[in-house]
């Protein structure tokens, strides 16, 4: 509660009213919320509060990097990506104002119907890709791939946007300074590269594209490849490979589009252009299949979880 108001006080000062009631989502380190902007014509806006100076629960080291995630959304500039508005940040909060046109994320979406269709599959999977391309063209990796960092954005037709860069990272910086470190995962399990859940050197490209295949069949199945346990559970489930479920009818082509996505050893692994060009996932070329009107409102509640 301390949090929240604190984050009203210093929004008003840049001429934002917050709205009442609860954040739209509220994490240790962050929330979401909407609000009124008062000027130039107090138009709704939807604000991220990071908290500064929080400690690595690891380490105990103080972060320092809570200005991360505005200025790499500063410098990127595509239609499936979020777009940031404007950036400003007291001595213990960084505060973003982000596109406010979304109605849900994908996950919702998926868990609202089941499953999709192949070709709803096809056309929400090529916009992701489309986006993802955009940032390893430009040596960025997103490194927290998720359908819930996903949302669905209300517009004449339904688009796709990815969210949440917190765990972005220039990988340019690493091949200047030749970095070989190994790498982490940064988000859940479940949509972890087999390399960085055994904590090796690894393409940082290549597992963004196998979680971008973990959600591909998440999308289609409405369940996970490997599970959605902790790092032991869904590594012993990788080394068996993906279990398809009995009951939907499900093309070979898309199959093998997914386990191009899938592929354990990342140098075998299709890279983003490889997806992107790919004759399945090409293959749509028609309007957006989704209507806006069909997209949970209540989903909204949920599309900044992490």
């Amino acid at each position: 509660m301390a949090m929240l108001e604190a984050f009203r006080d210093l929004c008003s000062k840049y001429s934002y009213d917050v709205l009442s009631g609860a954040p739209m989502s509220q994490g240790r380190y962050s929330l979401v919320h909407v609000a009124y902007r008062k000027k130039p014509a107090n138009e709704k806006a939807v604000l991220k509060c990071i908290v500064k100076n929080r400690r690595d629960e690891s380490t105990g080291d103080i972060e320092w990097n809570c200005l991360h995630e505005a200025k790499m959304l500063e410098k990127l500039d595509h239609e499936n990506i979020i777009k940031l508005y404007s950036y400003f940040e007291s001595e213990h909060f960084v505060v973003m104002e982000l596109e406010f046109e979304h109605q849900g994320n994908l996950r919702e979406h998926v868990h609202k119907y089941h499953s999709l269709s192949e070709t709803e599959c096809n056309r929400l999977i090529k916009e992701v890709v489309s986006a993802v391309s955009y940032l390893h063209a430009i040596d960025i990796v997103h490194r927290d791939l998720k359908c819930s960092n996903v949302v669905l954005c209300c517009c004449s037709f339904v688009r796709t946007k990815l969210i949440d860069f917190e765990f972005s990272k220039d990988i340019s910086l690493d091949k200047f300074r030749g970095d070989a470190q190994p790498h982490t995962f940064c988000g859940s399990p479940t949509y972890a590269a087999p390399q960085l859940l055994d904590f090796v050197t690894c393409d940082l490209k290549a597992a963004d594209v196998w979680a971008i295949g973990v959600m591909l069949f998440f999308m289609l199945t409405e369940t996970f490849p490997f599970g959605s346990g902790d790092v032991k559970s869904v590594r012993k489930k990788i080394r068996g490979g993906p279990f398809w479920p009995l009951g939907k009818s499900i093309s070979d082509q898309c199959k093998e589009v997914v386990m191009s996505a899938l592929t354990v050893d990342e140098d075998n692994r299709a890279t983003i252009q490889m997806f992107e060009e790919n004759s399945w996932v090409s293959a749509y070329n028609g309007p957006n299949c989704v209507a806006a009107k069909e997209i949970s409102e209540a989903a909204i509640n949920s599309s900044w979880h992490h």
